[in-house]
């Protein structure tokens, strides 16, 4: 069987390639912030934090779904704190009051000027694209992004099918967790122990990109899936629960893991209960599993990656991904929003 090498022991451990992640890859890809039942009517917003900035999400009163980057242009505070949500017309910052519509435009304040059109323009919350994947939202911090059509079309079409029941789920709770590891080690480990499908498709050398599956998931009563980089969804159909699990990088060897968990409306306290035991296990063992690999990394003990082509192709994919973004052959494909 073909054994791959793609990855070495520094591209887990190097700040710099760190660095060139975040300019190839973070802050050119979509985030994933929350669910629509968190905005479903004019007014509802909420506040988090997504590729370590910190986000609003808003529903406008034209129905229309917004996001601004969270920063008051007064002093830089926070104007939504992070976690909380509201119901309002207006986005008010917490700490002198400056305040804007759901549109984003700056509306004075109690300690502001009135300012002229041409300043209060300047004065503007930062926008940011917005997409909904089913029921989940995401958000971009660049203009030069993967085409979200592209490399969802096939994935929403699945999660769309009644029988899944997706639309049924309702956001539970959401439990982070730290890993003192390399945000790499951590997708390869859901790739591996939950054999997701990665989106989007490698680009072949010297083809086109062609958008979708990398391999069929020959499961029908799961479907695990990975929407490049950062957002790893596993739903199983009839069990009236989905987790989603978000890895947010902080360093090149520390990661957030954020899991946020869905049951469906009618099912017990003791379903969910137990089942989110499980879970939380589960990811407490993962991390455990995940930590030793970066020490073996750091030490050198581990000096290559090695995937097996047939039995790690999810690995093999996601691997090959990242070499592609940071050699710069997906710059071709970003466009523009």
């Amino acid at each position: 069987m073909a054994e791959k090498k793609i990855l070495k022991a520094k591209d887990y451990t190097s700040p710099e390639l760190f660095g060139l992640e975040l300019e190839r890859i973070f802050n050119h890809s979509w985030h994933y912030v929350g669910h629509v039942d968190q905005v479903a009517t004019p007014g509802q917003h909420f506040a988090t934090v997504a590729n370590n900035v910190r986000v609003i999400v808003a529903r406008a009163m034209d129905h229309t779904l917004k996001a601004y980057v969270n920063v008051c242009k007064h002093r830089g505070s926070e104007i939504i704190r992070q976690g909380e949500t509201g119901q309002s017309k207006l986005l008010k910052c917490h700490l002198h009051g400056w305040f804007w519509d759901l549109n984003g435009d700056f509306k004075g304040g109690p300690f502001s000027p009135k300012e002229k059109p041409e300043k209060a323009k300047k004065l503007a919350l930062k926008s940011l694209a917005v997409q909904c994947l089913g029921p989940f939202l995401f958000v971009a911090f660049e203009t030069d992004i993967l085409p979200w059509k592209g490399i969802t079309k096939v994935l929403a079409k699945q999660l769309a099918d009644p029988k899944l029941g997706l639309h049924q789920l309702k956001f539970k709770e959401r439990r982070t967790y730290a890993a003192a590891a390399n945000w790499k080690l951590v997708i390869e480990n859901y790739m591996e122990a939950q054999a997701c499908v990665l989106w989007p498709r490698r680009a072949q050398p010297k083809k086109s990109v062609k958008w979708g599956a990398n391999r069929k998931n020959k499961d029908p009563m799961c479907m695990n899936n990975c929407l490049w980089p950062f957002f790893l969804l596993k739903l199983d159909p009839g069990s009236k629960n989905a987790s989603v699990h978000v890895v947010q990088p902080i360093s090149e060897g520390h990661t957030l893991i954020h899991c946020d968990y869905y049951l469906a409306e009618d099912a017990s306290q003791d379903h969910g209960l137990v089942w989110m035991h499980f879970m939380d296990r589960v990811q407490r063992d993962d991390i455990d599993t995940i930590e030793q690999a970066q020490e073996k990394l750091a030490t050198e003990a581990r000096p290559t990656s090695h995937t097996q082509e047939q039995r790690d192709r999810g690995i093999h994919h996601f691997q090959a991904l990242v070499k592609d973004f940071l050699a710069g052959r997906y710059s071709g494909r970003l466009q523009k929003v």
